[in-house]
């Protein structure tokens, strides 16, 4: 009976998995949309978020939770970099009272050796400084990108922006000028 019956199930096994697969892989696709836009995300940029409308509803509770999570990572960063520039110049003051303080010293070798932490100190927050300078022309940069620079034939182009700032800022706020 089995060498009766399985010529004839055994094709429709065949063509039922393969609806099944077609089914699924069809059902998975906005899913798959879902986690490709994901891996292209930033969350440095402002308000890049993931399309709630292209996604079954199954899915788009998951879509907000990630949006939601997005958003407070976005928050996170700009906290940092407000409280990075912020720390940076609030430092400036204290480090060129320590410094003037450090010059009036009677001890030339205490304060020649107190100079040097100081200066390093100074090297340290000017760093920062920099740092929060880049971050902020970055994300001015991100802001006012246009088309014309991702249109461009360089894979590197969109970054140039960036570097002349960050050179131009280096340049005008290292420790020698």
């Amino acid at each position: 009976m089995l060498r009766e019956v399985l010529p004839a199930v055994l094709p429709v096994l065949a063509v039922s998995l393969i609806v099944a697969l077609a089914a699924v892989r069809r059902g998975m696709a906005p899913v798959k949309a879902v986690a490709e836009a994901l891996v292209g995300l930033d969350p440095a940029r402002s308000k890049v978020k993931l399309e709630r409308d292209a996604v079954p509803s199954e899915i788009v509770p998951l879509v907000d939770a990630v949006n939601a999570s997005l958003e407070r990572v976005r928050e996170a960063f700009e906290h940092e970099r407000r409280f990075l520039a912020d720390a940076a110049h609030e430092l400036r003051t204290p480090i060129a009272v320590l410094r003037a303080r450090v010059d009036g010293l009677d001890d030339r070798a205490t304060a020649a050796r107190l100079a040097a932490d100081v200066d390093r100190l100074g090297h340290i927050v000017g760093r920062l400084l920099t740092r929060a300078r880049i971050e902020q022309d970055k994300a001015r940069w991100r802001r006012s990108t246009s088309s014309r620079w991702r249109a461009t034939s360089s894979p590197n182009a969109h970054r140039w922006p960036l570097r002349r700032g960050a050179i131009s800022n280096c340049r005008q706020h290292s420790p020698g000028h």
